[in-house]
């Protein structure tokens, strides 16, 4: 698929209007958390993860959503592959779930 960059001189106006995928995709999956549809939403995060967009975002995300779901372990792991690439988000959230 060929997306037109939206800045060039050439774009029409539809062109500058469009939203990329994995942005709409992690937006929704964000959505669908809130919505209390966890299963939903991990999809949606695990595709954008699997399409390499917000790595650690959805890696954080993905751990709220198994502790939430009862998995504590899980979540924890998910925590600590974010905090590979250190931020006080996942920092955070392993301190306060991860003891």
């Amino acid at each position: 698929m060929v997306v037109m960059n939206p800045n060039s001189p050439f774009a029409t106006e539809e062109d500058k209007s469009q939203v990329p995928t994995m942005v709409v995709l992690f937006e929704r999956a964000q959505v669908k958390y809130l919505m209390d549809s966890l299963k939903s939403s991990f999809i949606d995060f695990q595709t954008c993860l699997d399409n390499n967009y917000q790595i650690n975002k959805c890696r954080l995300w993905m751990g709220t959503i198994y502790i939430k779901s009862g998995d504590k372990k899980k979540g924890c792991e998910f925590y600590k592959e974010a905090n590979l690439f250190p931020n006080d988000e996942a920092k955070d959230l392993i301190k306060d779930n991860c003891n």
